[in-house]
């Protein structure tokens, strides 16, 4: 399942944040170590405090890059800014190839963060008000964020929370060679973790302890069609495929059942239609 809108809540685990305050606040020791050892030669070094973070702005190598670090003085984030012309020309091609205001694309950052891929954010400006687009290195859409989704104005909420080692353990297992690009804590107590595999976005579900409960993402029209035709059927037996706007399909999978969610908009009522993948109606929300 695509997640487009994200309400990351990892600010409950690390504490209240406001933006770009106290920034005359002490950078320890452990901080500056850690910082000369993974940007030796930085120049124009400026410190400052988001939240709970320390920041540092700097140089390094002619990229402009803002370095993020947690209480416990451990490295967290790396933002790399660029422009269009220098990302991937897959992240490049695929931004360009989905949005009608790329010309307004005023820059973009790369996100690099400990134990998930990287990824780049690609922020445009059409009518004022930012939208940002993010991509995992070879173009797969993970998100778009604009309006009252942009929480911040800042990637703190992209800062990886802590979270049991098994979980990533877990992933691996089920999806042997898949690539996390997402962690989220959302409320009220699930962990969201977006993986790509076999080059489909996936979004698996986790208890706060670890503990898997389901995977889903999203799948087309015609793919039920010809891969379900069953699941199809009842589906359309329904009459939602008559009177209904289909708005998604997700493909959902537990340890014990696998399913497909039809999410529609019937007379201006979202509606779920939940169908196993042996054609049995398990009923609608």
């Amino acid at each position: 399942m695509k997640r487009i809108i994200f309400f990351c809540f990892t600010v409950l685990l690390l504490g209240a944040c406001s933006n770009n305050d106290d920034l005359g606040t002490h950078i320890s020791d452990e901080i500056q170590t850690t910082f000369q050892d993974m940007y030796p030669g930085a120049k124009g070094v400026e410190w400052g405090k988001i939240g709970v973070y320390k920041v540092a702005y700097f140089t390094y190598n002619g990229s402009q890059l803002t370095a993020w670090y947690n209480q416990e003085s451990v490295w967290c984030m790396t933002e790399t800014r660029m422009d269009l012309m220098t990302v991937p020309s897959r992240v490049a091609n695929a931004y360009r190839g989905m949005s009608a205001n790329s010309n307004n694309a005023q820059y973009v950052d790369k996100l690099t963060r400990d134990g998930i891929e990287e990824i780049y954010v690609v922020v445009e400006s059409a009518t004022g008000e930012p939208t940002e687009y993010y991509f995992s290195t070879d173009g797969l859409l993970i998100k778009v964020l604009s309006g009252e989704t942009l929480v911040y104005g800042d990637y703190r909420n992209e800062i990886v929370p802590q979270i049991p080692a098994s979980v990533y353990t877990t992933v691996e297992d089920l999806y042997p060679g898949s690539r996390i690009v997402e962690v989220d804590v959302i409320f009220p107590g699930i962990l969201y973790i977006e993986a790509i595999h076999d080059s489909t976005l996936k979004t698996l579900e986790f208890s706060l302890t670890g503990s898997w409960s389901m995977t889903s993402w999203e799948v087309s029209e015609t793919y039920v069609k010809t891969q379900n035709p069953q699941v199809y059927s009842v589906y359309t037996d329904l009459g939602y495929a008559t009177r209904s706007q289909l708005l998604s399909i997700d493909y959902c999978e537990t340890a014990s059942l696998i399913y497909y969610s039809f999410s529609v908009n019937d007379n201006g009522t979202q509606t779920k239609i939940l169908i196993t993948d042996d054609g049995k109606l398990m009923g609608t929300t």
